[in-house]
């Protein structure tokens, strides 16, 4: 089956259009989920930021840290002051649980040997506060667990007159957590597919009639061109615009009105022709009458004039 050239055109159109728009929407279906986790971290660095001055307030009155190793309420307590939607840590139901001893670092301070449970961060937060861990101007933990690999970029600096005495870090998140996150990345990359659907569909409509447009003057040049080839070389296009088609479509009038001068000349050419043809004829026949009829004698004189007639007559047929 040999395809018609709008069946090309507009396979050609919806083939690109649609692999242009199945690519875009991979790339984002992919890219989808690790982009709401760098959001959420990006986040989470910026309530950082609002726990670090109340915890510099409370060191430059306590002068160290020591009231807060071992002693994760406390801790909580300012980080719940300093958050937005705070609440007491009790009434969001948190409570210790011991993981070991309160190991010493390097000589005897607690470390990060208690951890809350319970609800995730109380309303609103996300599980961020049981993620937060502090840590002294030498980068030891007082509170909370240090993942490993942890950047310098990923912490927030607790200055206290101008002097660094501590840094705040969050434990980042890795993946989708939460059935509400999982949800909304799950209902985004289903409207993504269904966009997906309604662009093909547009796609395909737009293809069919930018195809439809393109072929129609190619038809009607193939037509005018078959026309002129039949001889009706009166065939004239109604060509508009100034593109390659258009183009082609004066160079098929110009043709047209170039055969049509031919043919005329052609036509004015014989006529011509028959005329010149038809005076020594003419003048042959009448002397080969009057010869015959006896109206003129047969000498030397008459048949050189008729001979002249017949060298006039192979000259125009030459």
């Amino acid at each position: 089956m040999k395809l018609k050239l709008i069946h090309k055109l507009l396979i050609a159109l919806f083939a690109s259009t649609a692999l242009v728009a199945v690519l875009i929407i991979l790339v984002t279906r992919a890219s989808i989920g690790r982009g709401f986790v760098d959001f959420l971290q990006q986040q989470e660095l910026g309530q950082l930021e609002q726990v670090a001055p109340v915890m510099a307030d409370w060191y430059a009155g306590e002068g160290s840290w020591d009231g807060l190793t071992g002693r994760p309420r406390e801790f909580y307590e300012l980080v719940f002051e300093a958050l937005p939607g705070r609440s007491d840590p009790a009434e969001t139901g948190f409570r210790p649980e011991r993981r070991g001893p309160p190991g010493a670092r390097d000589g005897g301070r607690g470390g990060p040997g208690q951890r809350f449970q319970g609800p995730r961060g109380g309303p609103g937060l996300g599980g961020l506060p049981q993620r937060i861990f502090l840590l002294d101007a030498d980068r030891y933990a007082i509170h909370g667990q240090v993942p490993e690999g942890t950047k310098d970029d990923e912490l927030v600096a607790i200055t206290v007159d101008n002097s660094t005495v501590g840094y705040l870090g969050v434990a980042m998140l890795r993946g989708i957590e939460l059935p509400e996150e999982e949800a909304f990345i799950r209902q985004l990359r289903n409207n993504l597919l269904i966009g997906l659907g309604i662009g093909l569909a547009v796609a395909a409509l737009l293809a069919w009639l930018l195809a439809r447009h393109l072929s129609r003057p190619v038809n009607e040049v193939a037509g005018g061109i078959r026309a002129v080839a039949a001889g009706n070389f009166n065939t004239r296009l109604d060509t508009r615009g100034s593109d390659e088609i258009a183009r082609l479509g004066d160079d098929v009038n110009r043709l047209a009105s170039a055969l049509t001068e031919h043919e005329t000349a052609r036509k004015r050419w014989m006529s011509d022709m028959a005329h010149e043809l038809r005076i020594p004829l003419a003048i042959i026949s009448g002397e080969l009458e009057a010869m015959a009829d006896g109206i003129r004698p047969l000498d030397q004189e008459q048949l050189g004039s008729v001979q002249d007639e017949v060298k006039q007559l192979s000259s125009l047929v030459d």
